[in-house]
């Protein structure tokens, strides 16, 4: 029911006729990220040749099917920066332990669009990027990307925010491998942000009261009051008391609700990411491969902070 719900939502989209419209070329690439497709490269050709809102990208692309898929790839990536002059398809780049990624040799700034996940991630992950990446977005900056053509490295510029110091998993319901589960991984979610009586991190002088807030403002992704009648504080106790034994059958009516609605924002916010605190204090939910040792960056064109690795 899951995927012919999910598939069928996906032509709506697709067609403008659903509630969310495909408004970009991007988009409606994400949209059938999960169809079989026989030849990799018709992830991009097929969808050329449809009238869908901003395929006037075509006019980069020759239709060529002696071309590698990965160069294909990231000749689209390098091709939607410039013409959308913001870095949106750098959030389409997703990570194992929940997608199996099938074409090879591919730089890290390119999505797979060929890789294999389940239709849960898919609507999870499209749903956060939509959501984060809205249109509304404020971009002050236009992105400064040289592609090198032979290793597809990239050379550009960024302001340095600080370095993750401390890591923990993200949602574990169904993430392939999760080993932390119930009150064990919020105790290590709140321990991360200090908030563990045994806890002895100061985050940025911030008292204990405002950082609480913070954290529940942090794990369902700031998305629950905008869309929702309740508030965050009223549901993350509600939400607190239900996460370890995962049943609704004490809940009242409006308990369920509101309860259902709250672990879905965290859902999405933490399903194949992982809870990051940084070295100036801050929190936050980064990439599944965030490392102790990596660097949280503002590039120029982005919408989102990235999170990025020294290479030697």
């Amino acid at each position: 029911m899951l995927a012919a719900a999910s598939r069928m939502k996906d032509s709506m989209d697709i067609s403008g006729l659903g509630t969310v419209k495909s408004t970009s070329f991007l988009l409606a690439m994400s949209l059938f990220r999960k169809r079989n497709c026989s030849d990799p490269l018709d992830r991009v050709f097929g969808l050329l040749g449809l009238h869908v809102p901003g395929s006037d990208i075509k006019d980069a692309f020759t239709v060529d099917y002696s071309i590698q898929v990965g160069r294909l790839y990231r000749n689209l990536a390098k091709a939607l920066i410039e013409s959308s002059q913001t870095l949106d398809v750098l959030s389409y780049v997703l990570h194992r332990p929940n997608v199996q990624t099938r074409t090879q040799g591919l730089p890290s700034w390119v999505p797979d669009w060929d890789s294999i996940m389940d239709d849960n991630y898919h609507l999870m992950s499209s749903e956060r990027i939509h959501k984060t990446l809205h249109p509304d977005s404020s971009i002050n900056s236009k992105p400064e990307w040289r592609v090198d053509d032979l290793s597809g490295s990239v050379i550009t510029r960024g302001l340095r925010i600080a370095m993750v110091e401390a890591i923990a998993p993200g949602y574990p319901a169904d993430a392939p491998g999760a080993t932390l589960r119930g009150k064990p991984l919020i105790a290590a979610w709140r321990q991360l942000a200090g908030l563990e009586a045994s806890s002895h991190i100061t985050l940025m002088g911030i008292d204990r009261k405002e950082r609480e807030k913070a954290f529940q403002n942090v794990i369902c992704g700031g998305f629950v009051g905008h869309t929702n009648s309740h508030s965050i504080s009223d549901a993350y106790p509600q939400w607190l008391e239900w996460f370890p034994h995962a049943t609704r059958q004490n809940l009242s009516t409006k308990g369920r609700e509101i309860t259902r609605s709250f672990n879905g924002s965290v859902r999405m916010t933490t399903l194949g990411r992982r809870f990051i605190r940084t070295s100036d204090g801050h929190m936050g939910f980064g990439p599944e491969t965030a490392q102790v040792g990596d660097v949280v960056f503002f590039l120029p064109g982005g919408k989102v902070l990235y999170v990025l690795r020294e290479m030697y």
